[in-house]
C-alpha cells in the first residue's frame, strides 16, 4: 500500500472493555512503537495517528499513554468525540484532550476526530431526523473546527441502520437533509478562518469567520430555544444563508435564531 495509504491509525478505541488486553496504555505503547518504526521505514511520508480513545474516560487513558511517551510515536493525536447529547457537549471532551496534549508537550501535533456521529442507542437527547438532525451535523463541524480539531470523520455516510443522523436513506444511496446540510456547511467553512466562536448573554452561539473570497460572516444558532438576535450595524449584513442552500438579501434586525444555524454575510472584499 506504499503511496496509496498515507495515514495509519494504530488502534480503535483502546479504552473500551473489549480492547483492554491489548489496549492498556503500556501494551499499546509497545505496539505503537513497533508500528511507527515499521511504517516510517516502508515510507517516511506516512503519517501515523495515535490510538484513538472514546468517551470521557478515554481522556485518562490518553493522559497515561502520553505520560508513557506515546506522543513520540504519533504524528497526529486521534480521538473519537462521540456524545449522547447535543453537539455542544463535544467541547467537554475536546478541550480536556487539548489540555492533556499541552501537558505532555504534543499540542503542536494536529488533533483529529477520526470517528464521530450520533448512534441511535443510547442517545440521551431525542432528535428529529428532519427538523433537528441537519443542525446537529452542521454544529458539530463548526464547533470541532472552532475548538481546534483539524479533521472530523463522520460516522457514517452510508447509513448502517444505527445512526440518529443518517446521511443516506435506507437504500444507502439517496441523500438526506442532513447530507445536504453537510455539503452546505463545507461551503461556509472551507477556505475560511475561524476568528471567534462563543455563546452570548442570551445563550445564542455567535461564530465569526473570515473568507478571503467574500469577506466576513457570522454563523448563528441557539442550541435549546428560539430567540431574536440584534445584529450589530457594524456588521453591515447583506445576505442571509440557510443550511438548505437558500440565500436571500437581509439587512433588517433582529433575526430569528434557532437550532438550525444560519450565516449572515457582510460586504464582499472582492474588487
Amino acid at each position: 500500500y506504499k503511496g496509496r495509504i498515507l495515514y495509519y491509525e494504530i488502534w480503535n478505541e483502546p479504552n473500551l472493555p473489549g480492547n483492554r488486553i491489548i489496549g492498556t496504555p503500556e501494551r499499546m505503547l509497545t505496539l505503537a512503537k513497533e508500528a511507527y518504526a515499521t511504517l516510517k521505514q516502508v515510507d517516511p511520508n506516512i503519517k501515523v495517528v495515535s490510538p484513538s480513545p472514546v468517551n470521557p474516560n478515554g481522556i485518562d487513558w490518553l493522559d497515561r499513554y502520553l505520560e508513557l511517551g506515546g506522543g513520540q510515536y504519533a504524528d497526529i493525536i486521534g480521538y473519537h468525540f462521540y456524545v449522547r447529547k447535543r453537539p455542544e457537549t463535544m467541547l467537554k471532551m475536546i478541550l480536556p484532550v487539548k489540555d492533556v496534549m499541552r501537558k505532555y508537550g504534543v499540542s503542536d501535533k494536529p488533533l483529529w476526530n477520526t470517528e464521530s456521529g450520533w448512534i441511535r442507542n443510547p442517545l440521551t437527547d431525542p432528535i428529529d431526523p428532519v427538523l433537528q438532525a441537519p443542525g446537529w451535523a452542521a454544529r458539530a463541524y463548526i464547533l470541532n473546527w472552532a475548538a481546534g480539531v483539524q479533521r472530523f470523520y463522520w460516522y457514517a455516510w452510508d447509513d448502517d441502520g444505527g445512526d440518529s443522523i443518517p446521511f443516506t436513506e435506507e437504500d444507502e444511496a439517496t441523500t438526506t437533509v442532513s447530507a445536504h446540510a453537510y455539503a452546505e456547511v463545507q461551503k461556509w467553512l472551507i477556505g475560511a478562518r475561524m476568528d471567534s466562536c462563543e455563546r452570548d448573554d442570551s445563550g445564542s452561539w455567535v461564530c465569526k469567520v473570515t473568507r478571503e473570497s467574500s469577506g466576513p460572516a457570522w454563523i448563528l444558532w441557539n442550541e435549546d430555544h428560539s430567540s431574536k438576535f440584534d445584529v450589530p450595524k457594524s456588521w453591515q449584513i447583506q445576505t442571509c444563508a440557510k443550511l438548505s442552500g437558500e440565500r436571500a438579501a437581509c439587512g433588517a434586525s433582529p433575526v430569528d435564531v434557532g437550532e438550525i444555524p444560519i450565516m449572515l454575510e457582510g460586504p464582499s472584499t472582492q474588487h
